[in-house]
């Protein structure tokens, strides 16, 4: 796609919108989308404005480059206490000195981070929540319990026991 006339109509069409909705949701008139698309402009003052209406990635509609839809990044809190963790788990509570690790993986619905060392973070979700299939980490587990923190394989005895480790993050860190 060489102009921003083509990407424009691609996000229509991947967006499943017509040129009077996506008007609506940008806040122009369906003319000024009518006229780029017709005249197959490469370039538009309202670019800027239409990326931000339809939700979508500015540089790619401007110039092609990157993907259309813009990287979502995910806060995952560090959370160290089990009670804390169950609460978080119930009814996402977390208190406002909770610290968060940022990704942009698609982690399921409520990944958190356990801090292992003072450089050595896993990141670990629900058995249940964890949808990648080919992890190099199979076998990780975290149990967290009220006196202890402990990865190790999964417990064949107990299968609901424990979180999956889906990354681990070592940061090099010279105090």
């Amino acid at each position: 796609m060489e102009t921003l006339a083509e990407r424009l109509k691609y996000v229509l069409y991947k967006l499943d919108l017509n040129q009077v909705e996506a008007a609506r949701l940008i806040g122009i008139s369906q003319q000024s989308i009518n006229y780029i698309l017709r005249n197959n402009l490469n370039t538009s003052r309202l670019s800027v404005r239409i990326a931000e209406g339809l939700q979508i990635n500015p540089e790619w509609l401007l110039t092609g480059k990157g993907e259309w839809q813009p990287e979502k990044i995910n806060k995952i809190p560090i959370i160290n206490d089990n009670l804390i963790l169950q609460l978080y788990f119930r009814d996402n509570s977390l208190t406002k000195d909770t610290k968060y690790i940022l990704s942009n993986r698609d982690l399921g619905k409520k990944p958190f981070a356990v801090q292992i060392e003072d450089n050595k973070l896993c990141i670990c979700t629900r058995v249940d929540e964890y949808k990648e299939k080919d992890s190099y980490l199979k076998d990780d587990y975290l149990y967290i319990n009220d006196c202890e923190i402990k990865i190790s394989k999964k417990d064949t005895n107990n299968p609901d026991a424990g979180y999956k480790v889906i990354e681990w993050r070592i940061y090099d860190i010279k105090v």
